[in-house]
């Protein structure tokens, strides 16, 4: 079954989050673990955390939001 519009447009934007954010996220993440390779990993796991958290959604309120691990009420 394919997926519903709204599942479909969510997964869009956060893999377009990803294209721009995604070398951002793992150089932060590196600066941190001291280890590129650990860096990438845990960047590509919580990709994949956005992507199922909003498999139930019709869409994210915020897709950068979920690119960096923000939570929406940490924006306000």
């Amino acid at each position: 079954m394919a997926p519903d519009t709204g599942t479909a447009a969510a997964r869009r934007a956060i893999e377009a989050v990803w294209r721009l954010e995604s070398a951002r996220i793992i150089a932060g993440l590196a600066g941190l673990v001291r280890d590129v390779g650990l860096a990438e990993e845990l960047a590509q796991d919580a990709l994949v955390a956005a992507l199922e958290q909003v498999a139930g959604r019709r869409h994210p309120a915020e897709p950068r939001c979920l690119a960096h691990g923000h939570s929406e009420a940490s924006r306000h």
